[in-house]
């Protein structure tokens, strides 16, 4: 977030010129979460997501959920995250993220919110926890699985978050969409990361959208327009909130 604190109201305007009109700012500790509900208090536009990412658990205390009840009950959010399993790098205890994923379940189930879920080399054990707790339709942010993966979650309704990814030269995502529900498929941006092509390597922002909706339509093969509605439709079912009222 510090990242746009010098022009967040050019980055606004920026967006809302390509047709970006409101925007969701994702906590990954509880500053970052404190710092959303700011934004969100500041520019009606933005709307909040708290919680704590995987690997931020390993200097934090099980307690510091309490404070995410607090500012819930301060500033409701559209969601509770990101929050999941992040394997690719020991920096937190597997034991350590898990409790916490836990405690982000308890609390989302709580207060009826969707879960926000960052995942990374740990697909399985996602899967098996979400499935454990009973929770469905919850949104895997930023999807990197598999074919064999999205079987898996399509059995809790999961909604598939793309972003910049898609856009890369590589990339398997381009064929991974054609096996998602077109009804649990949304696009974000992961600002400042993943800047989709060409701006790859520079700072991300939302208005970059665009980009990922057009590669996304393209790999669809299927009209712009239809692809809009889709998107819209399913970021109001993801998240339980008329953006069109906000």
């Amino acid at each position: 977030m510090d990242e746009f604190k010098d022009d967040i109201e050019y980055i606004i305007s920026n967006a809302k010129k390509g047709g970006i009109q409101r925007f969701i700012v994702v906590g990954f500790d509880i500053e970052s979460s404190i710092k959303a509900k700011t934004m969100s208090l500041n520019y009606p536009e933005i709307k909040p997501v708290y919680g704590i990412h995987p690997y931020n658990t390993v200097n934090s205390s099980i307690s510091m959920m309490r404070e995410l009840n607090d500012l819930v009950k301060e500033k409701k959010p559209l969601a509770i995250g990101e929050t999941g399993f992040d394997f690719y790098r020991d920096i937190s205890p597997k034991n350590k993220q898990r409790d916490f994923f836990e405690a982000h379940i308890k609390l989302a189930s709580k207060y009826n919110l969707p879960l926000v879920i960052h995942t990374r080399d740990a697909f399985d054990e996602t899967y098996t926890i979400l499935k454990e707790h009973n929770r469905f339709n919850d949104i895997l942010h930023c999807y990197t699985g598999n074919s064999d993966d999205i079987k898996k979650f399509n059995e809790l309704n999961i909604y598939y978050g793309i972003t910049g990814i898609i856009t890369f030269k590589n990339s398997n995502l381009r064929t991974l969409v054609k096996e998602m529900p077109l009804d649990r498929i949304l696009i974000e941006t992961d600002a400042p990361y993943l800047s989709p092509v060409p701006f790859r390597g520079k700072r991300n922002e939302p208005s970059n959208l665009k980009l990922i909706f057009n590669t996304l339509s393209e790999s669809l093969i299927t009209n712009h327009q239809d692809v809009e509605n889709i998107l819209l439709k399913n970021t109001k079912n993801a998240f339980n909130y008329d953006f069109d009222e906000c």
